[in-house]
């Protein structure tokens, strides 16, 4: 197996990614509201230069994703990334697949002049200490309270 990664259009990943979708959501958003995209939403990002996708392919198969809004952040002189989602398949992950797909996202950003990026982690499938190995630093939590 060998997977290399590339960026990509959000369209072109998203015609193909409906069954790791599916995946991603019963692993970590489990009890949750289910996954539904803006994709006119996230097109339109794609087409304006504010979203970045990482497609991971093994054999032309796509088997991970790495997307990341890029914005100038409202609070500080900086583009910032802020990375929306990423996902591996499971049968990909070993070795250091995950680690090279998000090594290869960020040095995607650096090339569009991102400075710094945030990534949110789950706690039912928390890859912290992958993120702590790539010199990440936790920086916040985040609390979520559904209002219904």
């Amino acid at each position: 197996m060998t997977v290399r990664f590339g960026i990509e259009t959000y369209e072109q990943v998203r015609q193909e990614a409906a069954d790791l979708m599916l995946a991603h959501e019963a692993e970590v958003y489990r009890g949750m509201i289910p996954i539904q995209p803006d994709d006119a939403q996230f097109d339109w990002m794609d087409k304006n230069g504010q979203l970045q996708v990482v497609a991971a392919r093994d054999d032309g198969k796509l088997v991970g994703y790495h997307l990341t809004i890029i914005r100038p952040h409202l609070h500080y002189a900086v583009l910032a990334g802020f990375v929306d989602t990423v996902y591996m398949s499971p049968e990909c992950r070993a070795g250091r697949t995950g680690m090279q797909m998000i090594q290869y996202a960020e040095d995607m950003l650096r090339r569009r002049g991102v400075q710094w990026t945030t990534i949110g982690v789950r706690l039912i499938k928390d890859f912290s200490p992958l993120l702590i190995r790539l010199g990440y630093t936790e920086a916040e939590k985040l609390y979520r309270k559904e209002l219904k």
